[in-house]
């Protein structure tokens, strides 16, 4: 609930969840389980000003979508999100990355 008293539309947050990158850094952000990946991707572009366009999350060995809950995700209060940035090779490409077992394999599209 906003300020005013009027519903802003988005539940208050009710968890904290980290971010690390690849660089080892770490930063926390209040969220709540009902917000979807593209809303965590703004609050990251308001800290860190990395352009949405450029971020990819991962969870548990898998990007996630921009349109799926942190809920149906399976993320919880603690759990820690990787920022992965990715560039643009061209208007309608992007590389492709993977990685298993910490190391990391481009591909591109």
């Amino acid at each position: 609930m906003s300020e005013d008293g009027f519903s802003d539309g988005f539940e208050e947050p009710n968890m904290e969840i980290q971010i690390r990158t690849l660089m080892g850094t770490t930063f926390d952000i209040q969220v709540s389980s009902t917000e979807t990946v593209g809303d965590i991707k703004k609050k990251i572009y308001r800290v860190e000003g990395i352009p949405i366009y450029q971020q990819n999350l991962i969870y548990q060995s898998r990007e996630l979508k921009d349109t799926i809950r942190l809920s149906d995700a399976g993320v919880r209060n603690g759990s820690t999100l990787t920022l992965v940035a990715s560039m643009r090779v061209g208007p309608y490409q992007r590389d492709v990355c993977q990685w298993p077992a910490n190391i990391m394999l481009c591909s591109r599209n």
